[in-house]
């Protein structure tokens, strides 16, 4: 993982990026926010939050 962004910082937030996966934590929140990150090929990228409930509302993401 050469020169790939472990940790960032904006506000009150702070994700930890672990390979396709991004734990959002926000300042005074009980727990973090997960979420997975499949590349689909030609620079393109879907999100998908984790739900307890095994349900995903997957959104595409350009890069």
């Amino acid at each position: 993982m050469h020169g790939s962004r472990l940790i960032s910082r904006a506000g009150s937030t702070t994700t930890l990026y672990l390979g396709h996966t991004e734990l959002t934590l926000t300042k005074g929140a009980a727990k973090a926010k997960a979420t997975r990150c499949t590349p689909l090929g030609g620079g393109h990228t879907t999100k998908s939050p984790n739900r307890t409930d095994h349900s995903s509302a997957i959104s595409p993401v350009t890069k």
